[in-house]
């Protein structure tokens, strides 16, 4: 069966253009800010903090849109979701005070995550066990495809002046047209189900830890792998082009690695994207002064790094179902807001302490938290078969 003939179209174009527009958002204004910063002379443990505020707003944003989903249709959530982030954005063009960032940066927060918690819940609702690898594997590349054009974006406009804030927040408004489109029904969204997060942990904690070691990442990887180029010497373009990069092997291998998860055991070929994880992260150091070899090894861990949350939302939809699944996506944004949240403040904190190899251990530490998340499953059996 192919996704095409299992799937509404419209419908799953809709989804996966929530994820688009995500991904466009923290891609393009998280190095920008992280840059902006840098050259006005900003320490590292604040930069980390300016960067952390919108896995903040996705803090807000999954109690949030719980409560509101039982009263909004999802249609309005998701319209108000995409004008608030582009609003958001655009309003970065109007000021360079850095509290008015920190407000700016938390709103987009909050209406990305409104966007992830619902379109997350929508795609695992549309795809059938046969085809949910592929399906979900395409949301994710989408994703990640639109960040790896944010950091393109500022390699190509720059990371000074309005222009490139105007394109952005213009791009991101076309989400609202396969949103008009759709019906935007999604089973389970708007039923109350008592799962708590403390639940959630209990009943998948190898999800938990894919979601917040990914998140984390995520966040630690746009906002300081560029200031980890600049310290080797290589210029604003160049260091912005290594998180391309990371996101581009994010991007390329998602939809193979979603084949695969639909054909072969799920939990097997999760350990596999965390011990890929854990050696490009090895290797890093070791490679930044042979860009033959750098660029391989960044394709690796972007693939790595994304496949261990991909995966991870495969098996939320092979584990849960309904309403409880719409709680899950839900749990799952407060633990991504948590990961979000401790990778530009932790990655700050280490980096000042360590320097800027700083980054380098705290992408190996994340990498053994997930295996050893793993390691635990296999040892209480909950994680044989495909979930």
């Amino acid at each position: 069966m192919t996704i095409a003939s299992a799937v509404p179209r419209v419908e799953a174009a809709a989804a996966i253009g929530t994820a688009a527009m995500v991904g466009l958002a923290t891609g393009f204004t998280t190095p920008l800010v992280s840059l902006r910063l840098d050259s006005m002379g900003t320490g590292s443990s604040l930069v980390g903090l300016v960067a952390a505020m919108p896995a903040v707003g996705f803090l807000v944003s999954a109690p949030l849109t719980q409560v509101l989903a039982r009263r909004v249709r999802a249609r309005r959530l998701l319209l108000g979701g995409t004008v608030g982030s582009a609003v958001s954005i655009l309003c970065l063009a109007l000021t360079s005070d850095l509290a008015a960032w920190v407000v700016l940066r938390l709103c987009m927060g909050v209406a990305t995550g409104i966007l992830v918690i619902i379109g997350e819940t929508w795609i695992n609702a549309l795809a059938p066990d046969s085809a949910r690898g592929r399906l979900v594997a395409v949301y994710t590349t989408v994703f990640t495809l639109c960040q790896t054009a944010g950091p393109s974006l500022l390699a190509a406009l720059g990371h000074e002046g309005a222009a490139p804030i105007v394109i952005a927040a213009a791009v991101q408004l076309t989400a609202v047209i396969p949103l008009l489109l759709a019906s935007c029904v999604i089973s389970g969204l708007d039923v109350e189900d008592r799962m708590s997060l403390l639940g959630f942990m209990r009943a998948a904690p190898v999800i938990v830890v894919a979601v917040l070691a990914f998140a984390f990442f995520d966040s630690a990887v746009l906002t300081f792998l560029p200031l980890y180029g600049l310290d080797h010497g290589m210029t604003v373009a160049t260091a912005s082009i290594m998180v391309t990069i990371v996101f581009l092997g994010d991007t390329l291998f998602q939809i193979p690695l979603g084949w695969l998860a639909d054909r072969f055991d799920r939990p097997a070929l999760h350990r596999y994207c965390g011990l890929g994880m854990l050696a490009a992260a090895l290797l890093l150091p070791f490679l930044m002064g042979a860009p033959i070899l750098l660029w391989p090894a960044l394709l690796v861990l972007g693939a790595a790094a994304g496949g261990i949350y991909t995966l991870g939302l495969v098996r939320m939809g092979d584990r849960f179902k309904g309403a409880r699944l719409a709680t899950a996506n839900a749990a799952a944004g407060l633990v991504w807001g948590l990961g979000g949240v401790a990778g530009p403040l932790a990655g700050g904190g280490v980096i000042d302490l360590m320097g800027s190899e700083g980054l380098v251990a705290v992408l190996i530490l994340l990498s053994f938290a997930f295996l050893t998340a793993t390691r635990a499953s296999i040892r209480d059996g909950v994680s044989g078969g495909r979930s």
